[in-house]
């Protein structure tokens, strides 16, 4: 009996397209997580500054949605009750404030109850996940 093999050879300009194809894919897929990630977040706008913190870059098959500032990880992960007081250590130094809310508080010491977490970014990258599905899918086609 004849043993039986198949040969695969791989075209190059195949590979080139598969390429191509994947390299679209990453450009999509990190458009839209960046456009569901700003949209996320203008539902916790105060000042503006985390969302104009919100920028993706995408080079080849590798994209990455960025969010930056200095309360980002306390609206994507939550926080626990916690006590927050003035820097110096010493409540009757200084009032807190919190201007746009139009917060005045003195002694500079609250209780604060936490808050639950909003995870915008997050969100965004599970959304765009399920919506574009796995990479081997038939979307390939219409990129």
């Amino acid at each position: 009996m004849k043993d039986l093999t198949t040969r695969v050879v791989l075209d190059p300009s195949g590979m080139a397209e598969l390429e191509h194809l994947l390299h679209r894919l990453t450009e999509r897929m990190t458009e839209g997580v960046e456009a569901d990630a700003r949209a996320n977040w203008r539902e916790h706008v105060e000042t503006g500054k985390t969302l104009a913190t919100v920028h993706a870059e995408h080079h080849g098959m590798y994209g990455h949605v960025w969010v930056g500032g200095r309360v980002w990880q306390f609206v994507e992960y939550g926080t626990q009750p916690h006590t927050i007081m003035v820097k110096t250590g010493n409540p009757f130094d200084y009032a807190l404030r919190n201007r746009p809310k139009h917060f005045y508080r003195y002694p500079g010491i609250v209780h604060h109850p936490g808050n639950r977490e909003f995870a915008p970014m997050r969100r965004a990258a599970y959304r765009k996940r399920d919506a574009f599905g796995i990479a081997t899918s038939p979307m390939l086609g219409n990129l």
